[in-house]
């Protein structure tokens, strides 16, 4: 469930840096490790949110009056596809609001953001104003509740992903509930609604019929005491609920059960991470009829679904703040010859911005990507470069992208980025692409 909103983001950034010393007043610094006394668990999530804030305890029982942040984020880009260039200014501004009171959290963060230029409110790429997250949480020793409006991230976001590199980025609406039965285990479980299906003439849909719904499981380990070198072990099961407006029939329905998992180690100065997810399913288009029924045009025409990927990772330390990466990505595409089977990976709620190549050329389907990249960070200045080497799933080949990332961190809150990126295409039907682009980042916290 996304919200977004038109603000002149220049004004904007101005405005807001007049506000910098008394929001920074006001606003304490995320604890790295959240107290348990009031009730809250050391971990709140396999990968913790930035988003969730823990307000420094005042008073006896650790409430906190409301504190605020904000964050502006103006970009330009501009892209050459084969011959054509096209260039786009966006923008986004979020104001957190946050409050304690014994072991209730309450968060609201409104999010104005969009494309200049453009109208509207609902869609990915359009302008416009509303809630972005909002929520509850409720925390005991070993148990944490959230309700509301929230984002959802787990490890490096091969599955689940905030999208923020999407100047809106992705919230649901749903429960989590985290529970620590013991010191070294953590199991996460959540339903959440992410979108709504749009009314077809005029009828609107029951519930939970064309509306898009998700539920996971997620169990991680810490296993340092049976395997020193291992620092995560976590395993999940995912079911999906989609659906899709098509220009015919009625809805595309699909329905998908993943399971996966996720193993992180370190070995000195060797880091590696492996996460492998298999699918199974169904797709069909449903019955168009005035109650907006769910049941499939022709059940002889349903196609099942069967789907594999798999990334690996290997990263060496090189000295303190240069690491050199290795890495690959496999994800099952469709064989034509089977009409009934769908064997294409479906990418779900993926990010794919760095792990794919920054130009967002290729998806975290039918794909095969070898990669290795050099990173230089010592926390004010950053510089990555990066090479994708990208085939389909048969092994056809695609491109050759070259990635080049830069990043100063100012001590007052601001960020400026830039990044470059070209794919060289290696075969006839894929054209080259170029492109570029200078964000800026003011936060205040």
């Amino acid at each position: 469930m996304i919200s977004r909103v038109v603000y002149p983001s220049l004004l904007s950034l101005a405005s807001l840096t007049f506000l910098t010393p008394s929001l920074q007043a006001q606003t304490p610094k995320q604890a790295e490790q959240p107290a348990t006394e009031e009730g809250w668990s050391k971990a709140w999530s396999v990968k913790p949110d930035p988003a969730f804030a823990e307000p420094e305890k005042k008073g006896p029982r650790g409430s906190s009056p409301p504190s605020l942040g904000a964050e502006v984020r103006p970009r330009v880009e501009t892209r050459r596809t084969d011959d054509t260039w096209s260039e786009v200014m966006s923008y986004r501004v979020r104001l957190d609001v946050s409050g304690r009171v014994g072991r209730l959290e309450g968060f609201i963060q409104p999010q104005a953001s969009g494309v200049y230029g453009l109208t509207g409110t609902r869609n990915l790429n359009t302008p416009g104003i509303g809630i972005f997250q909002a929520y509850l949480r409720y925390g005991e020793e070993r148990l944490n509740v959230q309700a509301g409006r929230f984002q959802i991230t787990y490890g490096e976001e091969l599955v689940w992903s905030r999208a923020e590199w999407n100047q809106i980025g992705r919230a649901s609406d749903g429960v989590r509930i985290h529970g620590v039965p013991f010191e070294g285990l953590a199991i996460d479980a959540f339903g959440v609604k992410y979108a709504n299906f749009p009314d077809i003439n005029g009828v609107t849909e029951p519930a939970y019929t064309f509306d898009s719904y998700m539920g996971a499981l997620v169990v991680q380990l810490e296993p340092s005491l049976l395997a020193p070198a291992m620092q995560e072990i976590d395993v999940y099961a995912l079911r999906d609920h989609r659906s899709t407006p098509t220009n015919y029939d009625g809805p595309n329905r699909d329905r998908i059960t993943a399971f996966g998992t996720r193993l992180k180690g370190k070995w000195s100065l060797v880091d590696a991470r492996l996460e492998v997810v298999g699918q199974v399913g169904d797709n069909c288009t449903l019955a168009l009829a005035d109650n907006q029924s769910a049941e499939c045009v022709d059940y002889e025409d349903v196609r099942q679904r069967r789907g594999f990927m798999g990334e690996a990772e290997v990263g060496v330390a090189l000295i303190d703040t240069l690491r050199l990466e290795l890495g690959g990505i496999y994800a099952s595409g469709d064989d034509e010859t089977t009409e009934d089977v769908i064997e294409a990976y479906d990418p779900l709620y993926a990010a794919a911005h760095r792990h794919l190549g920054l130009a967002d050329i290729f998806r975290r389907t039918d794909i095969f990507q070898a990669r290795t990249g050099l990173t230089f960070d010592n926390k004010r200045v950053m510089l990555d470069l990066m090479a994708h080497h990208f085939w389909d799933a048969a092994l056809d080949p695609r491109g050759l992208e070259v990635d080049v990332t830069a990043r100063y961190k100012f001590k007052d809150g601001l960020t400026l980025q830039t990044g470059f990126s070209h794919l060289f295409p290696t075969s006839s039907d894929q054209v080259a692409v170029t492109w570029a682009y200078l964000q800026a980042i003011a936060a205040f916290r």
